[in-house]
């Protein structure tokens, strides 16, 4: 991975977004549930406090006949009611929009940095089974599973310790062939080279 792409995916926000949108529509769809729930209690409310206040039951008998100024007082009371249950309504609502909003744009940043990270190592360990060891880099300050960097970095060095000793070994068989071909030095270098193919063995299984 080239540093251009890399910086260009660290910049990104949705870098899986499979992983992504699927826990950020599981969270926003249990705010919109819950939110749903509290308006059809809430609705109830605001029916039961109108019935209460007369609003919605039948008519008066005519025996009860309210005069001008009661019918008048009933629908200026009526109409106050009304209009300020259509506010609190409209408000829950743009609270209830808001929420979704905020809980949406809070479910792709926590998962991004979970994402991330993950992504991130990936990429540098197909960059170090391509032989390319250099490419190892941070992660951000506020990533999740940071312990993945420490074991890669841990990993990266104990192949290279490996990797030296094993390069130590063949120089010095090397060195035993170009000073002579003796018998005993022909002894050294199959020591040497049965050491780094014992430890190549052992590491892998082979």
């Amino acid at each position: 991975m080239s540093d251009g792409q890399g910086r260009e995916q660290r910049h990104r926000v949705m870098v899986n977004a499979g992983f992504q949108l699927k826990y950020t529509v599981l969270l926003v769809g249990v705010a919109v549930a819950l939110c749903t729930v509290l308006a059809v209690l809430y609705h109830e409310i605001l029916r039961e406090e109108q019935a209460l206040l007369g609003l919605r039951t039948s008519p008066a008998p005519t025996s009860m006949e309210l005069g001008a100024a009661d019918r008048e007082f009933d629908a200026d009371l009526q109409g106050r009611v009304e209009t300020d249950d259509q506010r609190r309504i409209l408000a829950l609502a743009v609270a209830a929009a808001a929420l979704v909003v905020v809980l949406a744009w809070l479910g792709i940043h926590v998962t991004f940095r979970a994402a991330g990270p993950t992504l991130a190592v990936s990429h540098m360990l197909h960059e170090m089974a391509a032989g390319d060891y250099g490419g190892l880099r941070r992660l951000r300050e506020k990533d999740h599973f940071r312990f993945l960097e420490e074991d890669l970095f841990s990993l990266r060095d104990a192949l290279r310790r490996e990797a030296e000793e094993d390069v130590a070994a063949l120089d010095g068989a090397r060195e035993a062939l170009d000073t002579g071909a003796d018998e005993g030095r022909r002894a050294a270098v199959r020591v040497v080279l049965a050491s780094v193919r014992e430890r190549k063995a052992r590491r892998f299984g082979l």
